[in-house]
């Protein structure tokens, strides 16, 4: 079992099985991967001659905060309480006198 991630895969599985995982939402093999377009939240575990797996990458959490601007009187903020909406995974703290909003495009800022 692979921690942040999950795979379709059912049963036992043997040599030289192949199982495809995928990066639970919010996360990926790196940090800075979009939220919108992951590149990196596929990857593979090979079945060994030896009845273990092949290396298990690290999953991490993908920092929205590189790709969310909450304007020059805000602060992007890291949610960890993921769903599958990437508009989720952040939030604006606000500087006083300001707050967030909603844009079209259904960011915050």
């Amino acid at each position: 079992e692979v921690e942040l991630a999950t795979t379709q895969m059912k049963g036992n599985v043997f040599f030289p099985s192949i199982v495809s995982y995928t990066a639970a939402a919010g996360h990926s093999l790196s940090s800075d991967d979009n939220p919108y377009k992951r590149t990196n939240a596929k990857f593979s575990l090979k079945c060994l001659p030896s009845g273990k797996f092949s290396v298990i990458p690290t999953v991490v959490e993908i920092d929205d905060c590189l790709v969310h601007n909450c304007g020059p009187n805000g602060k992007c903020e890291e949610v960890k309480a993921k769903t599958e909406d990437p508009d989720d995974f952040y939030r604006c703290q606000c500087d006083s006198g300001f707050e967030e909003i909603m844009k079209p495009s259904g960011q915050k800022f």
